[in-house]
């Protein structure tokens, strides 16, 4: 604008100029120069007082701008309020209608259930009492079959047809109860809908109310919006057309001043030349010439001068307004940083405050604590010798209850044997095998107040079936050691072992134990590590004659000569030495190790469970054939008691029959009489 402005004041006097010069007969080369003269400082004047004037009206449209911009957010805010409220409000009717419906339809299918089950029950009680008495109309038919007395028949055809008709009454009710059950939920379904159809065109209704309601509150917000955006384009408007008027009749204004500045200069100037003409004529003719060349380079210059103005005048503009917009950035960063400053030594304080609150409770909490911790220990002592007393108690009580537990299980087991035994005995005609000694050392051996190590099923089957694959190989270990330990035993052991008579020579067994119970072996997994002991002195000794020789067959000879041979004594007290050892490190070892923990209850659990094994699958077959058939042979004995009974009731009818007739014939003859 101030461009635009600037260069028609530049250009407007240049007809004037031309008509003037044409009328008093001055060149229009030199107007022209004194016009731009004089009219630079005047351009430069008004454009500076234009743009002082614009600083201060481009401040009063934004705000207008910004306020009207927040009213038409309210108003979208308030809308948008009142449409949540209004959905909110559509949801929850629908909403209602739905939970009601829902309701409904639950207590329709509980009801129904009930229904059905009633009506079930009805039946299942109806269809049991028509098959016993379809099983007894049925048996009466043979009973029928058998009778020879037509009266007797015919009272017993009476009698069936009766329960027939009965029957077909029974059936006849529940057939009736069933159709009234089908009326009556034929006659709920028609409810059921008519109140679904109520319940729709409610549900049709209440949509429809707010979709109404939502179209008017709709339109109502699209008239306030299109209000406040009328108002905003007509407030802009207005101050547009403010600040362009004022702009124009500024310039209309300053155009006049100029037209009138220019009028007088020209006058001026036309009598001074006039003057100057007529005194100093000779002078300018001989100056013309130099002063024509002089104001082209001026005119040169003055072109040159315009564009670098109107170039600067740009620029200056441009960081005028960009300046203007940094200042205005570097206003509102400062401020935020104020407001930041402030929070930041609220803070500060509240903190301090904190600190020394805390400070203190820690202080007191500290005291408080360690007063605490001074009781806590008292009562942790005197909780350590409860403790004890009640540990100790608590073990009377556990093995009370182990005892008696175990008792009762010795008992029931006691009992299975003494069935088995029977069975066995009488009805299989076989021998038995007690396993009792097995199972009491289990039960007896057993400590529930620390971690028992659990025999495997496979071990408890080995012990209660003594398989003779097992029994051979325990002998063959025992045979073993006995010829590599020949020099500790007595040598009635090795005959009895061969002919196993254990039961004949108990002294010789007990010297036996005695050496074994001096090596720490209390079962065959002892004797088996003491065979690998003396296997491994074997193995070492055939290593040094093997190393000794000098063919590799010869070895092989040697080792399976040695194999066989029995050890010699210093050989044998090697491997014993070795044996103990390895026992005293593995005790060391056990007394190192932390004590066990005590019984929990999966391991007790283990341990019952264990007995569930006890007994052979193929025990328990025979036990359920045995079952099978009892319970068969009962059946029969049951049947036969029946039947004896039948028997003798008939019997009886029939020996009331025949005093029947007796009577019957004696009636006649006394009437003869």
């Amino acid at each position: 604008m101030d461009i635009e402005e600037s260069i028609p004041d530049k250009k407007s006097p240049e007809p004037g100029q031309s008509t003037g010069a044409a009328k008093d007969g001055v060149s229009p080369l030199f107007l022209s120069l004194v016009e731009s003269a004089l009219l630079e400082g005047r351009s430069h004047s008004i454009v500076e007082s234009f743009v002082r004037d614009n600083r201060f009206r481009k401040k009063n449209i934004p705000l207008n701008y910004a306020e009207d911009k927040e009213r038409i957010r309210i108003c979208l805010n308030n809308a948008d309020k009142r449409i949540a409220e209004l959905m909110r409000d559509g949801l929850e009717l629908i909403e209602d209608v739905r939970v009601a419906s829902d309701r409904h339809e639950v207590e329709r299918r509980m009801a129904e259930a009930d229904i059905k089950e009633n009506l079930l029950s009805k039946i299942h009680t109806e269809s049991v009492d028509s098959v016993a008495k379809f099983q007894t109309t049925y048996e009466k038919w043979t009973e029928i079959k058998e009778l020879k007395d037509p009266m007797l028949m015919n009272d017993e055809l009476q009698l069936q047809k009766n329960r027939v008709e009965e029957l077909l009454k029974q059936k006849d009710i529940i057939i009736a109860e069933c159709r009234k059950e089908l009326q009556a939920a034929d006659d709920r379904y028609a409810r059921d809908i008519r109140k679904q159809i109520v319940d729709i065109q409610s549900l049709v209704h209440r949509a429809d109310t707010e979709v109404e309601a939502m179209k008017s509150i709709l339109k109502e917000n699209l008239d306030l919006i299109q209000g406040t955006v009328e108002e905003e384009r007509v407030i802009l408007q207005n101050a547009a057309n403010f600040n362009w008027n004022d702009v124009y009749a500024k310039r209309a204004t300053n155009e006049r001043i100029k037209v009138k500045q220019k009028k007088e200069r020209l006058l001026a100037n036309l009598t001074e030349i006039e003057q100057i003409e007529l005194d100093y004529v000779e002078t300018t003719r001989a100056t013309r010439i130099k002063l024509d060349k002089d104001t082209q380079a001026l005119a040169i210059e003055l072109q040159k001068i315009k564009t670098n103005t109107t170039l600067n005048s740009e620029k200056l503009d441009y960081s005028f307004q960009v300046l203007k917009k940094r200042e205005d950035e570097n206003l509102m960063v400062k401020n935020a940083q104020k407001r930041r400053l402030a929070k930041l030594h609220e803070t500060i304080f509240t903190l301090r405050n904190k600190l020394k609150d805390t400070k203190t409770t820690y202080y007191i909490e500290t005291e408080k604590m360690a007063k605490m911790i001074e009781k806590l220990h008292h009562s942790v002592d005197h909780i350590r010798s409860k403790l004890e007393c009640s540990k100790k108690a608590y073990d009377k009580r556990v093995r009370a209850i182990w005892n008696l537990n175990r008792d009762e299980c010795f008992e029931i087991i006691q009992s299975i044997s003494a069935i088995d035994k029977i069975l066995v005995e009488q009805h299989l005609n076989r021998k038995w095998t007690n396993n009792l000694g097995a199972i009491s050392d289990l039960l007896f051996n057993y400590d529930p107040l620390c971690t028992p190590k659990l025999p495997s099923t496979a071990k408890i089957k080995r012990s209660l079936t003594n398989s003779k694959e097992d029994q051979q190989h325990d002998f063959c270990r025992l045979k073993n050691l006995l010829e590599q330990s020949r020099f500790l035993s007595d040598k009635k052991l090795e005959v009895a072992l061969k002919d196993r008579q254990i039961d004949g020579c108990g002294m010789t067994l007990i010297c036996m134990d005695n050496v074994l119970n001096a090596l720490g072996i209390d079962s065959m997994d002892g004797v088996r590590n003491l065979q690998s002991t003396h296997s491994k002195v074997q193995h070492f000794n055939n290593i040094d004659e093997a190393c000794s020789a000098s063919e590799i067959s010869s070895i092989d000879n040697k080792e399976i000569d040695v194999n066989h041979k029995a050890l010699t004594t210093s050989r044998d007290l090697l491997a014993l030495k070795m044996f103990c050892e390895d026992d005293d490190e593995a005790l060391h070892s056990q007394t190192e190790v932390k004590p066990e923990p005590k019984l929990t209850l999966s391991d007790t659990r283990k341990f019952w469970a264990s007995f569930k094994n006890i007994f052979l699958p193929n025990q328990m077959k025979v036990w359920d054939t045995m079952e099978e058939s009892l319970s068969k042979y009962l059946q029969v004995l049951r049947e036969r008691q029946s039947l004896d009974e039948e028997c003798s009731f008939l019997r009886k009818q029939n020996q009331e029959l025949q005093h029947i007739m007796q009577k019957m014939l004696i009636k006649p003859l006394n009437d003869d009489f």
